[in-house]
């Protein structure tokens, strides 16, 4: 059992067996809260908003709503609900292929 802060989760899967054993491993391994389970990517979308868990475990395949577009949504809501102060935060600046080559006719 772990002392410190529990981190808080959602767990979203369509199989009911996998949610049971996923929350059940995730209790024994302790330090964790499960604030909800849901059953597809629209219950998790809601439970998200209202809960606002630290860690969303999600199925990939899913009817209605599978796991990634379940996290492009999620995503999107928060960078919605962001704080100012969040928003001056520095990003990080990701790789891209046009800022990596070099016209060689540019020299």
């Amino acid at each position: 059992m772990s002392s410190g802060p529990e981190l808080t989760v959602v767990v979203v899967d369509d199989e009911q067996l996998a949610r049971d054993e996923l929350c059940f491993m995730l209790e024994e391994m302790g330090g964790v809260s499960i604030l909800a389970r849901a059953g597809n990517g629209e219950e998790a979308l809601a439970l998200v908003e209202r809960l606002e868990p630290q860690v969303v475990f999600l199925d990939v395949q899913m009817p209605r709503l599978n796991g990634l577009q379940a996290t492009r949504r999620i995503r999107a809501a928060m960078a919605l609900r962001r704080r100012p102060a969040d928003r001056t935060r520095p990003r990080r600046k990701r790789a891209s292929a046009h800022r990596a080559t070099v016209d060689p006719r540019s020299r």
